[in-house]
């Protein structure tokens, strides 16, 4: 994992790049790395377009790294009537949001979710900020008296995934 990452952004491997880039970021494992795992790097060129989270697991895995997928609202089946219902982490919508708040303060991972136009996008976590791999950082924590209770949904990526990474 890099050392200073408070003023450090990503830059973009290529269109279809940010999972790749915001994981590559986090661990430290270079794209090119991955790539040769993968294999495949995800361009759109004669290959793939971009990368699924379960490409980049075995890489990390293999390496040591430990990762855990925390969402937003998780969706649970019920397994007779196949009716599907959102997992709620206490009485209000808020309540989901605090939890993924207070897994986010103080780790590192990448986030996962849309950007403002509804599009697919990942970024990295680290140290309370957002690394977009559109070049830009930015917070995204709402915080009180030091403790993050909420998500700012206002920013370049409005998250639904967090995939922890120690």
């Amino acid at each position: 994992m890099h050392d200073d990452l408070r003023m450090t952004t990503i830059e973009r491997t290529h269109e279809y790049s940010c999972l790749l880039d915001s994981f590559s970021f986090i661990t430290g494992l270079s794209v090119t790395e991955f790539i040769y795992e993968i294999g495949h790097g995800g361009s759109g060129n004669n290959e793939p377009k971009g990368f699924h989270t379960q490409e980049i697991i075995d890489p990390l895995v293999k390496r040591g790294f430990w990762l855990t997928p925390i969402e937003l609202f998780p969706v649970a089946q019920d397994p007779e009537t196949q009716e599907q219902r959102i997992v709620r982490f206490g009485t209000e919508e808020e309540s989901n949001f605090y939890r993924f708040a207070q897994y986010l303060h103080g780790s590192n991972g990448v986030l996962i979710g849309f950007n403002q136009k509804r599009l697919p996008h990942a970024t990295a976590w680290t140290q309370d900020l957002v690394h977009d791999p559109n070049g830009i950082a930015y917070p995204i924590l709402a915080m009180h008296n030091g403790d993050a209770i909420g998500i700012k949904t206002d920013q370049a990526i409005i998250p639904n995934m967090y995939w922890r990474i120690k």
